[in-house]
């Protein structure tokens, strides 16, 4: 019969990494607006370390649950997706409706077309957020040209539940060595793109505030941006996938060999664990912060320097990264932040775009002369709120609506049996 995913231990450092990714994430989108713009620092590269933790979960979780001849209580296409949609979808739909209703909110001389947007319009582009359908541009209500008027963060959602239906119909059936030729290919895309290659004639048409060696972008449906969302997905996904195959196979060759190991291995094996165990979380963490909060690094004359930067992020740091977090363990107190940092990273992820809208952009077109106090004050107000309507959306909606889909799946379960 197939586990409940509830009985797999959870990796809290990985919980806790995605939590400050989020955190990071939230202070970058403020700078964005108020400090240097959007590459002030390389806040933006924590949607690559998102991809890269989805994918190490999603194998994690998945890969040993699936139907088949060995397992014929398995999990099935259907329950798979049932069960991404009931992890993913509640809170999307909360980030929704929170848009919507902090949309007016957010006009002014900053945004004006809100203003001007009828009703009609907006529902039409409110049934295309809801489903994650990029919104065709006679239907941009906010007039950025992003593929949702409502909540921009949501574009990685799109591409999540991509990568996820790649990984159950294709992917899934790969064995390692197949997984590892498709990552190797997916890595040199990511060099090509770090480097400046115009793939297919069509990255030459990417705006200025997108410049050449950096992966920011793939929120809106223009040629170059579509194949930039898809680059920053493939490596980062796939590759956390593999390093959740070779991590599992670690561990039941290390059972197997740990009677044949040599005392010298066995101490270096225990001071590395320990160092983990102990300081695990600490170490993981700071080394993501660090990363995610060096500055820009490109020039007119030296673009390209930045591009290697991000490059080295994205194919070796972050995945050294997830490594040590799957490695170590917390407990006490670093357990329980972590564990508060995991709940919140994704209703933070997906509620504060809204806040930023309307306290800070609405907010700064408004008030051209404001002095810098007013600005710290504005966004020490929006981080602060966006922390609060994150955790009330984690307890008042997304944690009951889960709970209750939950309930009703083991319902129709024991009233059918073989629908799982």
């Amino acid at each position: 019969m197939m586990n409940n995913l509830s009985s797999k231990p959870r990796y809290e450092i990985l919980d806790g990494l995605r939590g400050v990714a989020a955190i990071i994430v939230l202070i970058y989108h403020h700078f964005e607006e108020f400090g240097p713009g959007i590459t002030s620092f390389h806040g933006y590269l924590a949607v690559d370390f998102f991809f890269i933790l989805s994918g190490f979960v999603v194998g994690y979780a998945y890969d040993d649950r699936w139907k088949s001849a060995a397992n014929p209580n398995g999990m099935t296409l259907g329950g798979f997706f049932k069960r991404r949609l009931i992890r993913l979808h509640p809170l999307l739909l909360f980030g929704m409706f929170f848009g919507l209703l902090m949309f007016y909110f957010g006009g002014g001389s900053g945004l004006p077309q809100i203003m001007q947007s009828h009703w009609p319009t907006i529902l039409i582009s409110f049934v295309f957020a809801i489903t994650l359908i990029p919104v065709p541009k006679m239907f941009d209500v906010r007039g950025w040209g992003e593929v949702n008027s409502f909540n921009g963060n949501s574009w990685t959602l799109g591409f999540e539940y991509l990568a996820n239906i790649l990984y159950a119909l294709f992917i899934r059936h790969l064995g390692k060595t197949m997984l590892t030729l498709l990552v190797v290919l997916f890595a040199i895309l990511t060099i090509g793109m770090g480097l400046g290659f115009d793939f297919f004639g069509i990255m030459s048409n990417r705006p200025d505030y997108q410049p050449v060696g950096t992966f920011i972008g793939g929120w809106d449906m223009n040629p170059d941006q579509v194949l930039l969302g898809w680059v920053r997905l493939l490596y980062p996904f796939f590759a956390g996938l593999l390093m959740s195959r070779i991590l599992a196979s670690s561990k039941i060759s290390s059972t197997i060999s740990s009677e044949a190991s040599s005392e010298a291995a066995s101490k270096t094996a225990e001071v590395s664990n320990t160092l983990l165990n102990r300081h695990g979380f600490l170490i993981a963490s700071l080394c993501l912060s660090a990363v995610l909060l060096v500055p820009y690094l490109g020039s007119q004359e030296h673009p390209l320097y930045n591009g290697v930067y991000e490059i080295i992020c994205i194919l070796f740091v972050f995945p050294a990264i997830v490594y040590m977090g799957a490695k170590g363990t917390v407990s006490g107190k670093v357990h329980g932040f972590c564990k508060w940092l995991g709940d919140i990273s994704y209703p933070l992820y997906i509620t504060h775009s809204p806040i930023i809208f309307t306290l800070c952009i609405g907010w700064k077109a408004n008030n051209p002369d404001a002095t810098p106090d007013q600005i710290v004050f504005v966004c020490i107000c929006s981080i602060i709120l966006s922390l609060m309507v994150a955790w009330a959306s984690l307890k008042l909606w997304d944690e009951p609506v889960r709970n209750w889909l939950k309930e009703k799946e083991e319902e129709i379960k024991t009233i059918n049996p073989t629908k799982l």
